[in-house]
């Protein structure tokens, strides 16, 4: 039974090593899900009574969606949905998602204040953690390092870091900043805004949003950011660096398809030319 905040630590440091050994296929995904939803929930249902709903939907809600997405909607597009693997690997991602929807109405909400809550703690900022952009990027790189050795660099030291993939992580004074970029040479008509509109009402993680470009061409970025309060470790923070690695390109694998095929336009990202520059576009283009 989880009474404190070192008790939610333990268990959320639990369901993080499932994660990963659900993507390393240590653990079957259907069983693996059930657990997971089990101890997040607890979790959830702790910081609930705490009155940190804002704290709970960043930190535990959120998260859950964004492994999912990860670790069991892609591996259930990579076996196909008519195998018994893809349809495993869907079962677990739709009963994380269920959790989730549960629990998505506290997307935005407030932390209660400690006058309502006796037992609430003050929401965490910067200060409590120490997290920021230097300490950031030093777990990033060496995230990215045994992720994918020798396929990043660092822009602008203590800002951003690029991956080859297009990933693109930016990091200033309160928050972290993932990004990647869908679509460029679109555009701009009624039906493509109602279609991004559409799609954030059922993104999970992060949001896509339209940028002009030259000559009136749109581009179309999806990205997600946490302020540094939400990064309680060092340990939660390669959990979350871990997560958008892979999140990032599966996003930008997803919604190009759907979005080429009704739109047009063509894929940001050219894996012909120079990352570096194309990393600089990317953060200008976002900001």
């Amino acid at each position: 039974m989880i009474q404190t905040d070192a008790d939610a630590a333990v268990v959320m440091d639990e369901i993080g090593a499932m994660w990963e050994a659900v993507d390393g296929v240590q653990l079957a995904p259907a069983q693996a899900a059930i657990d997971i939803v089990a101890r997040a929930t607890a979790v959830t249902e702790f910081y609930l009574a705490a009155g940190k709903r804002g704290t709970l939907y960043s930190i535990v809600v959120e998260p859950q969606a964004q492994w999912a997405f990860y670790a069991f909607a892609g591996k259930t597009l990579q076996h196909g949905m008519d195998t018994p693997e893809g349809s495993a690997y869907d079962a677990a991602f739709r009963t994380v998602m269920d959790y989730h929807s549960q629990y998505e109405y506290l997307k935005d909400q407030p932390d209660v204040s400690p006058e309502t809550h006796t037992n609430a703690q003050p929401k965490a900022d910067a200060g409590d953690t120490g997290m920021g952009g230097a300490r950031y990027e030093r777990l990033l790189q060496s995230v990215l390092e045994n992720l994918a050795p020798g396929e990043w660099d660092t822009l602008f030291p203590g800002r951003s870091t690029w991956l080859a993939n297009g990933t693109v992580f930016v990091y200033g004074q309160s928050q972290a900043n993932t990004r990647i970029g869908i679509l460029a040479d679109l555009t701009l008509t009624p039906e493509l805004v109602t279609a991004v509109g559409e799609v954030n009402n059922h993104l999970s993680g992060g949001s896509v949003w339209l940028v002009e470009g030259e000559a009136g061409n749109w581009q179309l970025i999806w990205g997600a950011k946490l302020p540094w309060g939400f990064l309680e470790s060092d340990e939660s923070a390669v959990r979350y660096i871990t997560a958008m690695a892979g999140v990032a390109p599966l996003m930008r694998e997803t919604l190009e398809a759907s979005f080429r095929n009704r739109f047009g336009g063509r894929p940001w990202w050219d894996f012909e030319v120079s990352s570096g520059a194309q990393a600089i576009a990317l953060v200008a283009v976002s900001c």
